[in-house]
């Protein structure tokens, strides 16, 4: 166990009006499977804590942030925020670099899938697209029809305006109101770890993927050497936003009722030395230090990409 008491991100959201509202709900069950019995603490977060539930052994946070004021957060100023309170410093700025690492990511998936799918896809879906950087070049590498769906306004009407097929989701990941026809692969990138109730998430999933189609996602990888050794002070820790802390076996058995694992990789991004340089001064709890300067790198992160069929 470690002890610390640096809230990573604000508690609290103020909203364009002027309200203050709070981030900290009540709700003390494990977002995976429900149950409120803990296992020792992992670390202390100023209201916060990380624990592992006694049931399912998934760490996560506790309690829960409230779900609708998360809501709120991802719609204020979220791609844009220049004390890195709750967003991106400029999400926009670092267009070059997300547009890397998207490729990186949709040719390593592309490459497995084609040997089960030679003839490809139908319909594809991005489930977070953000302001869109990464949907034409998804367009590119499976030559399919691409939708997506975000729960911040700004991301959908940017996504639209790209010319994609795009639905507002809800609080949960689920884009419940949207006429989507079945997907044959939906991709999920740095979205899953930010979730309250991942049953009612991947119930939705799985009426939306058809059967033998895929559900590639990244999330941080608890048991990752880079998380072991930072601890705490891993990029893969953001109090209060990411609400669940997975490994290998407990993702793999979130997804179970609907879900296998077929393959998993180290995951990186491409990061530029500014960017690079105001996340290791955030993470010091340091003023960041704005600026998309220098050569951009890969940069292994803690995560994984996991690559999921659906049964």
């Amino acid at each position: 166990m470690t002890a610390s008491t640096r809230l990573h991100q604000s508690a609290t959201l103020r909203l364009s009006d002027g309200t203050t509202i709070s981030l900290i709900g009540t709700d003390t069950r494990c977002p995976v499977c429900g149950s409120h019995d803990k296992n020792n603490l992992w670390v202390q977060i100023d209201e916060f804590e990380i624990r592992a539930c006694a049931a399912c052994q998934t760490l996560h946070l506790t309690p829960l942030p409230n779900p609708q004021a998360l809501s709120f957060m991802y719609n204020t100023h979220y791609y844009k925020d220049a004390g890195l309170s709750h967003g991106y410093l400029d999400y926009r700025v670092e267009q070059s670099s997300i547009e890397r690492t998207y490729q990186a990511r949709l040719e390593k998936i592309h490459r497995v899938v084609e040997h089960f799918y030679p003839d490809g896809f139908a319909h594809v879906h991005e489930i977070g697209s953000a302001l869109g950087f990464g949907l034409p070049i998804a367009e590119r590498i499976f030559k399919a029809r691409i939708t997506a769906s975000d729960i911040s306004e700004e991301a959908v009407e940017a996504c639209r305006g790209l010319g994609y097929e795009t639905f507002k989701s809800d609080e949960l990941g689920r884009a419940t109101a949207a006429p989507l026809s079945i997907a044959d692969l939906v991709y999920s990138f740095d979205v899953i770890e930010h979730l309250t109730n991942i049953p009612m998430f991947v119930d939705w999933l799985a009426s939306f993927i058809r059967p033998g189609g895929f559900f590639c996602v990244t999330t941080p990888d608890m048991q990752h050497p880079l998380n072991r050794i930072l601890h705490s002070r891993s990029p893969s820790i953001k109090v209060p936003q990411h609400v669940i802390y997975f490994t290998d076996y407990t993702l793999s058995k979130a997804l179970s009722n609907h879900f296998r694992l077929i393959r998993s990789f180290w995951d990186f991004q491409i990061l530029s030395l500014g960017s690079l340089v105001s996340r290791l001064l955030h993470i010091l709890g340091l003023p960041p230090q704005g600026g998309n300067f220098g050569p951009a790198v890969p940069i292994y992160n803690g995560m994984k990409l996991y690559l999921f069929e659906r049964i």
